[in-house]
């Protein structure tokens, strides 16, 4: 397996090249664009709605086990019973 991985490596990188790009001057940050992002109301909405996702996941793996454990009693080997919905 190591032979055949070493290789498909080989083969990927000698037919695979890929020409250095310049960077371009427009490429760039711009302060002055940087700070329009930052004020834009629709794009502030829709970062308030992803972080409002991820907190809520993870509260979702850390303090809903704990809260199950300590407010309801539920043991912990017990506490997929509360996520099946076949049980």
């Amino acid at each position: 397996m190591v032979g055949l991985a070493a290789a498909g490596i080989a083969i990927t990188d000698s037919s695979c090249r890929v020409p250095a790009l310049a960077v371009a001057r427009d490429a760039e940050a711009v302060p002055p664009c940087c700070a329009r992002l930052l004020t834009n109301g629709e794009l502030l909405r829709l970062n308030f709605g992803i972080f409002a996702l991820h907190a809520m996941l993870t509260a979702s793996f850390l303090v809903v086990p704990a809260a199950l454990h300590d407010q309801l009693h539920v043991n912990s080997h017990s506490q997929w019973m509360v996520y099946c919905r076949c049980c």
